[in-house]
């Protein structure tokens, strides 16, 4: 049961809000057609002195009942719930999900997985012919724990550099893209300049 009943805020879990019966909630004159003042006034007054009396009366006679029965009904629903409908539950979890995963698994190796290996090997023969197939019925091979040593570095003996003279054809001369770049100016400048090398 709850510790205290809230007599201002009668509804903390907005269950009923949607339920508006408030006088311009069912009466409304359109802008065109309108009563008199007074009669209008009156109307929602007299609604809303009926709307509560009728409430309060009819809570007055029938609500105890109504809620000592809904109170039956809902103590019945959660007896029945807790004492029944969670203990066939757990009971279902334990025989029968185990039981139903052993065989699905069982369907699935000896309907399913035929058929899907069948398949592969048909499209597999569309392919290329260079692929060794062979490797997917092998069984995994376990892989070798791999020690890399980093062996210290040697110092190479430098070689001696030979001396070269200027008439020797590997003797380097200058930057090669500059020379090149100075024959094509000269070369183009001879052909379209008209002038000589």
């Amino acid at each position: 049961m709850n510790d205290e009943i809230s007599l201002k805020d009668r509804d903390p879990q907005g269950i009923n809000t949607h339920v508006k019966v408030q006088f311009y909630d069912v009466l409304a004159e359109p802008n065109t057609v309108q009563s008199f003042d007074t009669c209008w006034s009156f109307s929602a007054l007299c609604y809303g002195c009926c709307k509560d009396l009728g409430y309060n009366l009819m809570t007055c006679f029938f609500g105890l009942c109504i809620a000592a029965a809904w109170g039956c009904e809902f103590g019945y629903l959660a007896f029945y719930h807790i004492w029944f409908i969670s203990p066939i539950v757990k009971i279902v979890k334990l025989i029968f999900v185990d039981t139903f995963q052993r065989c699905f698994k069982l369907v699935i190796n000896c309907c399913i997985k035929p058929c899907t290996i069948a398949c592969a090997r048909i499209f597999r023969m569309c392919g290329p012919d260079d692929i060794d197939w062979s490797i997917e019925e092998r069984p995994p091979s376990r892989v070798k724990p791999i020690r890399i040593v980093q062996k210290p570095k040697q110092e190479e003996p430098k070689p001696k550099k030979e001396e070269k003279k200027p008439g020797d054809p590997d003797v380097y001369l200058g930057d090669k893209e500059k020379i090149k770049r100075s024959v094509q100016r000269q070369l183009l400048f001879h052909f379209f300049g008209g002038g000589d090398l």
